[in-house]
């Protein structure tokens, strides 16, 4: 055989050779076993940070518990805020009625005025504001009621 022939003859084997090889990635997932000797050796641990939690408070904004009409005291509210309230109307012998409306001093707070308004024997709700500031309540009841501000 002459060294021209050989070199031809390696091409091809090796052209063969490398189609084979590209033949058998086309997509195919191969998986590798490789087995070690066993160690008594115990791995190392690695660190991991662990966020850290958001301190909650620990009540609420400002609460009060009351009977009929008033304005409660001054608070200050987050931007985002609810107000947890119940009514209970037993002791007034029925329906009445419970509206609150919050304001800023003896104004009406035009942001977010609109509180809850039932009418009915009692109920309990979350009503959730958008805007802070120094508010208070104006609350319109007959009927004995509890109002708590928190952070939303």
């Amino acid at each position: 055989m002459e060294a021209t022939d050989m070199v031809k003859g390696g091409m091809a084997v090796a052209a063969v050779g490398l189609a084979l090889f590209v033949a058998g990635c086309g997509g195919a997932t191969t998986t590798s076993t490789k087995t070690t000797p066993s160690s008594t050796a115990t791995p190392k641990a690695t660190a991991t940070a662990t966020p850290k939690a958001t301190p909650t408070p620990s009540g609420p904004i400002f609460q009060q518990s009351g009977n009929g009409i008033t304005d409660t005291q001054e608070f200050h509210a987050p931007g985002k805020w609810k107000l947890v309230w119940s009514y209970n109307c037993a002791a007034f012998g029925g329906s009445g009625n419970f509206i609150v409306t919050v304001q800023q001093g003896s104004q009406p707070d035009f942001n977010d005025a609109s509180g809850p308004n039932e009418l009915g024997a009692g109920g309990s709700g979350t009503t959730y504001f958008y805007s802070g500031g120094t508010l208070n309540l104006s609350i319109d009841s007959e009927c004995a009621w509890t109002v708590a501000v928190d952070p939303a």
